[in-house]
């Protein structure tokens, strides 16, 4: 268990930060402040490939297994996106991926509830997809303070691992960890002073990693999906920060910001410890 938690800490948190640092540092290095701060988010997806590949191994193509079509989805926002945020295309294509990018994510991992659809089903990708708009229009609508949007992405991230591992989903667990990290190391580049802004890559990339995950724990998981559908409410931590003290500040805002994000956060965890009841055993 030791040389897990070992492997999961280096491999799964600690190269992801360090590419998602490595990179943004790059990108902006470069191609120079203007063009390489449009596309510096791009990191958050790339560093999240390196984490992936390095705990589960690169996948093969084609891909058969979620987890598998994990990384292609967001090798794809990777590329779209940072040829978005490069193109400087008008914001009609930022709100074209906030509504089309859930529906390939959605279409492509739950296409055989989609070929033998029911009403149960129906209901449940309907809920899904607007659960997804919604996630991806929060975190864009965070755009003029890009901090922000990654910590509502990393504090999301967090709590959605602590619930999948609480619901004995280990790789889906492992892999939120992957991506709360990769947000992480991006916002290290973007704090005390926000410098990079939070791209369509990230949105695509860092928000489709995201909703990858969610969709394969509510069509493959055992995960209890109340407490998970808690972490929806870390996405208003941003509205809910307004009224504390120095949420202005580009230093302290973010912190406040991830203050109001964790209550969720605790609450779905706690939620999801008591609803596993004594089938739950903390792993030390």
């Amino acid at each position: 268990m030791d040389d897990l938690i070992t492997e999961v800490l280096i491999n799964g948190v600690a190269i992801p930060i360090g590419v998602a640092v490595l990179f943004t540092t790059f990108f902006s290095w470069c191609l120079g402040p203007v063009p390489g701060g449009r596309i510096a988010s791009a990191a958050i997806g790339v560093a999240f490939l390196a984490g992936y590949a390095a705990l589960f191994t690169w996948p093969d193509f084609p891909p058969v297994s979620s987890g598998q079509k994990l990384v292609f989805i967001v090798l794809a926002g990777v590329v779209i996106g940072a040829v978005i945020d490069l193109m400087k295309s008008p914001p009609l294509f930022k709100y074209l991926a906030i509504i089309l990018w859930p529906a390939i994510i959605i279409g492509w991992l739950g296409w055989r509830q989609i070929s033998n659809l029911t009403f149960e089903t129906s209901v449940t990708l309907g809920l899904l997809f607007v659960a997804a708009v919604y996630i991806l229009d929060r975190l864009a609508s965070c755009g003029s303070r890009p901090s922000h949007a990654s910590v509502v992405l990393m504090t999301a991230a967090i709590g959605a691992s602590f619930i999948a591992f609480i619901g004995a989903s280990g790789s889906l667990s492992q892999s939120y960890a992957i991506l709360a990290a990769a947000s992480g190391g991006f916002l290290l580049c973007n704090w005390p002073k926000p410098r990079f802004t939070f791209g369509t890559a990230a949105l695509m990339a860092g928000g489709g990693a995201y909703l990858a995950l969610a969709t394969s724990i509510v069509l493959f998981s055992e995960v209890h999906l109340i407490s998970f559908a808690l972490l929806l409410l870390v996405f208003l931590a941003p509205m809910g920060a307004q009224k504390l003290p120095w949420q202005h500040s580009p230093a302290l805002g973010p912190i406040m910001v991830g203050i109001v994000g964790a209550i969720p956060v605790i609450a779905g965890t706690a939620m999801a410890i008591v609803i596993a009841g004594d089938s739950f055993e903390l792993p030390f």
